[in-house]
């Protein structure tokens, strides 16, 4: 008799603290925090951590194993700083993540693909070569890129959940999508329901 191993994914309230850790991947000034010295919650181990460089373009993420073994990409969202936030002044010069990941969101608005998309790519067939299949997450700008590294990792993407995510720029819901992704948009969020998603809506 051959024994069958039924491996158990992440669910919605571990995508949802990682979404939420993901923007303690930056610090005020926009600068990358060494993720290795991060507190994961209970029984996840830190894999991987994205480039540095890659934050002028709007993109910061790391991969996560979870207590179960799955491996996780988790995306951080735009990050504005609390001094812009707060005075509503043109954006802080020096806030280099805040600045460029607004820009990503400036240009998916208007229907174009940010570097940072194709910098969630990168990252997503590295970790998917380095570790195997995997799962993906992330909130605003960090969904968005959880989405696109679904819908071009196809199979090797499991599945996975984003919150207030836009959708894809330009997409059709053509074949190619991954429908195991999740995404939860509140109702009456204008930014998260701006465009197409690329699977299954669910309404909070």
């Amino acid at each position: 008799m051959t024994s069958t191993t039924i491996k158990i994914a992440p669910n919605t309230n571990e995508y949802l603290q990682l979404s939420n850790l993901a923007y303690s991947l930056t610090d005020s000034n926009g600068n990358q925090v060494n993720a290795k010295n991060l507190v994961l919650p209970p029984g996840f181990t830190f894999l991987a951590q994205s480039l540095a460089v890659d934050l002028a373009q709007g993109f910061s993420a790391i991969a996560v194993r979870d207590p179960l073994g799955n491996v996780i990409i988790v995306n951080e969202g735009t990050a504005v700083s609390l001094h812009t936030a707060l005075s509503h002044l043109p954006f802080v010069a020096s806030d280099i993540y805040g600045n460029s990941s607004v820009a990503a969101d400036t240009a998916i608005a208007n229907g174009k693909t940010p570097t940072a998309l194709i910098d969630a790519i990168a990252f997503a067939v590295n970790i998917q070569k380095a570790y195997g299949s995997f799962y993906v997450t992330g909130h605003s700008l960090g969904g968005i890129e959880a989405e696109e590294e679904a819908k071009t990792c196809g199979a090797n993407c499991l599945a996975g959940a984003t919150f207030g995510a836009t959708g894809l720029p330009q997409n059709n819901g053509s074949t190619g999508n991954n429908l195991n992704v999740i995404d939860y948009v509140d109702y009456g969020d204008t930014v998260g329901n701006l465009g197409s998603d690329i699977s299954n809506s669910s309404f909070l």
